[in-house]
């Protein structure tokens, strides 16, 4: 009887092991310095100034190859099985979506990941799958010039239903990158938006960004 019990323990054991393992199972990713791009995208959320710059020079070096894996991770959808099991697992164990490095990836990557940009635009585009269509423009955010066209759009499309999150993103994630002048051309036209919530917030960053190019033609008005 107790044997019977270590076995069907055993069992069990091996059944827990064999679902983490479906679960952790990935397709074999690019690699440097023999650690796999996911390792080094996932090693970027550091203070340590070092570690980050080693972990951006690593998918810097593996360039363009990373985007196919990049897309894939957006447009991840897990099983309701991986769902369950990721969702019981003791929280050092769990696995945040791949989306969520996809975007740290794309930011790491920089002018590199442009190539993607008209692909992500089209998975944004499709309302049907929610989380890769947001995900898809947080990426496109993090393009820089290449990807605000695609925002432009994206914005005066009335049936997207986070048009207010790309206002923000464009007036804010991607004002350093892209500039003033540009964000600003490419906010102008929803203050003729039908949706009022929408022009409010077009208006209330025109606001915010205005000094800013001012300052930038008066550099040393008080």
């Amino acid at each position: 009887m107790r044997l019977r019990s270590k076995l069907l323990i055993a069992l069990v054991a091996l059944g827990i092991l064999v679902v983490i393992g479906m679960l952790f199972i990935r397709e074999k990713e690019p690699s440097y310095n023999g650690h796999p791009l996911s390792y080094w995208v996932s090693h970027s959320y550091t203070r340590n100034p070092d570690e980050y710059a080693l972990a951006k020079k690593a998918v810097q070096a593996i360039g363009t190859n990373a985007i196919p894996y990049f897309d894939e991770w957006v447009r991840y959808k897990p099983s309701p099985l991986r769902r369950s099991v990721n969702r019981n697992l003791p929280a050092a164990l769990r696995r945040p979506h791949p989306g969520v490095l996809a975007l740290r990836g794309f930011g790491l990557l920089g002018p590199d990941c442009s190539p993607a940009a008209a692909h992500l635009a089209a998975i944004m585009q499709d309302t049907s799958q929610p989380v890769p269509a947001e995900l898809a423009m947080y990426a496109l955010s993090r393009m820089g010039v290449a990807g605000l066209p695609h925002l432009s759009a994206a914005l005066a499309d009335t049936n997207l239903p986070f048009r207010g999150e790309i206002l923000v993103q464009i007036g804010s994630e991607m004002l350093p990158a892209i500039g003033t002048n540009r964000c600003l051309s490419a906010i102008q036209p929803a203050l003729q938006d039908p949706d009022f919530e929408i022009r409010v917030g077009a208006s209330n960053f025109v606001n915010h960004l205005t000094p800013l190019i001012l300052k930038n033609f008066f550099p040393f008005s008080s």
